[in-house]
């Protein structure tokens, strides 16, 4: 239980979330092991864990956000575990939970079939017209603290995907999909301008930034990020048209962001910031003046 609580944590460094108990046990009488549930480890548990586990696991119900029609889904669903050791008596409620909402279901690694990351399902539920649907599906799962880094992974691999199109989903989930960058107060305006087109490769190159940042981080050695294609703009350039480079920051002081990086016919405009480890994003659009462009 120490583990599945200590991945618990490393999963929601830094994220505002929280535990859901669905169905039958709670997690409070859940079996570790024979005469031995969650609330005798309670009792013997470290502070901290206790604390952790007791801040994030008090709800039973799905929160109030969730649509009613998504509730309704729910509540109306079987999940039944798939594979060679499952069982069809077997309740899997609480990942099916976690595969509507988008979100990771947690397990006890009490048996094999709960100790993976991705963990087969079929879905059973009745539609509008009470008739009777099934699918297979796969729930994201989360066991052991090792699994935490690849699961947080996989869902912002899923919200990456999921910002193709116009520009507005970018721009309202840039921070979510993108955590290890940056935005200037100025970007939105300038991403509402963006076609279709243009968004998807922004997007691409957002990303690349991202696992830039990311690998620098974890990297101690590393003096600045790798960034293949980014230049800073020609003396000439900046003391001519050095004023079309200035944007606010995300404190909202003016700062220059002399480099740059093309997506497409696109520009992003940014600036590195060594001290915090990051990337800032200034500008995106088309292609500013310079001495040999205007």
């Amino acid at each position: 239980m120490d583990d599945v609580v200590d991945a618990l944590g490393v999963a929601m460094a830094g994220h505002p979330a929280e535990l859901i108990s669905v169905g039958e046990p709670s997690i409070w009488e859940a079996t570790l092991a024979p005469g031995c549930s969650v609330r005798d480890w309670w009792a013997m548990a470290d502070r901290d864990r206790r604390g952790f586990l007791g801040r994030i696991a008090g709800k039973t119900e799905l929160p109030s956000e969730v649509s009613e029609a998504l509730k309704e889904r729910f509540y109306c669903s079987e999940f039944v575990p798939l594979g060679p050791n499952a069982n069809d008596s077997q309740d899997a409620r609480g990942l099916g939970a976690a595969y509507l909402l988008d979100g990771i279901g947690v397990s006890l690694p009490s048996e094999n079939q709960w100790r993976r990351v991705r963990i087969p399902l079929r879905h059973l539920w009745l539609d509008d017209n009470c008739c009777e649907r099934q699918e297979d599906i796969e729930a994201l799962n989360l066991s052991r603290r090792r699994q935490a880094e690849q699961l947080s992974e996989i869902l912002l691999q899923r919200r990456q995907s999921g910002l193709e199109g116009g520009p507005q989903a970018l721009i309202t989930r840039k921070t979510q999909c993108f955590p290890h960058l940056s935005f200037g107060l100025d970007l939105d305006g300038h991403l509402a301008k963006l076609s279709g087109a243009h968004v998807s490769l922004v997007i691409r190159k957002f990303i690349t930034l991202d696992e830039a940042v990311r690998e620098w981080r974890r990297d101690s050695r590393m003096a600045s990020p790798r960034l293949s294609g980014c230049r800073p703009e020609s003396e000439p350039t900046m003391q001519q048209y050095g004023h079309q480079r200035i944007f606010r920051d995300a404190e909202g002081q003016n700062r220059t962001y002399e480099l740059h990086i093309s997506a497409g016919s696109q520009r992003i405009h940014l600036r590195i910031l060594h001290q915090d480890r990051a990337i800032e994003i200034g500008y995106v659009g088309k292609h500013l003046d310079t001495v040999k462009f205007h």
